[in-house]
């Protein structure tokens, strides 16, 4: 009996692993295709054009399809990690795009310019060696990383006005110092081991699972520590 039971719990931890190795696949190939276009325009910016008023198009185009499609990767995350017998499907993932995607556009409208500030600048000031500038402008592009992420994490999570989901966002931040870091040092295991993984045989790692990856560690961080603190019933 306990020989049968313990072959019982192997086969189900077997199957959960490959069940969300199924949707990792599944929402970040989703992810990848909604952000073609993007994808497109930042490979010609860096290769093609010396101009830095190129940016002006990635930056627009962030705005019409990154916020709309990592968006609704949070969501898929999120009604995969919380309502345990969900499964990601392309279906699934176009519903959240769609149902999503005029509120992501607002909220990449307000937050794109910040960012596009923060590059140009710190761009500017590597190029013309002021390196201590360049250093701070890049700690605190740091610190926008992980708002950002936030951003999308209370975004799919709870249903606030756009100014309250601002506040909200920025009090979750800086609230929390031990969820701030274990954010930051998500990202960078998941960009250590896709940048290892593009040396190998497993170069398909980034393209299948290193962003809903992140995303799953990050939800999962704000989930265990946030749901006790910020009241359950503007859950969606």
């Amino acid at each position: 009996m306990c020989i049968v039971q313990g072959t019982q719990k192997y086969a189900r931890f077997i199957y959960s692993i490959l069940e969300w190795i199924l949707n990792l696949s599944i929402i970040n190939l989703m992810w990848l295709l909604m952000n073609i276009p993007l994808i497109y325009f930042i490979v010609y910016t860096l290769y093609m054009s010396t101009n830095p008023f190129v940016v002006v198009m990635p930056a627009l185009l962030t705005v019409l399809f990154f916020f709309p499609a990592t968006t609704a990767l949070y969501s898929s995350i999120r009604e995969c990690l919380i309502h345990k017998e969900s499964r990601a499907s392309m279906k699934g993932y176009l519903r959240f795009y769609i149902k999503g995607y005029k509120r992501s556009l607002l909220i990449g409208l307000i937050v794109v310019p910040f960012w596009v500030a923060f590059l140009f600048n710190m761009y500017l000031s590597f190029t013309y060696h002021y390196v201590v500038i360049g250093i701070c402008i890049f700690f605190i592009s740091l610190l926008f990383f992980v708002y950002t992420n936030n951003l999308f994490i209370v975004e799919s999570h709870y249903v606030y006005r756009l100014k309250e989901l601002f506040i909200h966002t920025l009090l979750i931040t800086f609230g929390n110092v031990k969820l701030f870091i274990s954010i930051i040092l998500s990202a960078i295991f998941v960009v250590s081991v896709s940048a290892l993984m593009s040396k190998t045989i497993f170069t398909l790692f980034f393209v299948f699972f290193s962003t809903s990856l992140f995303a799953l560690f990050s939800f999962s961080l704000f989930y265990s520590t946030y749901t006790k603190i910020v009241p359950t019933k503007k859950e969606e």
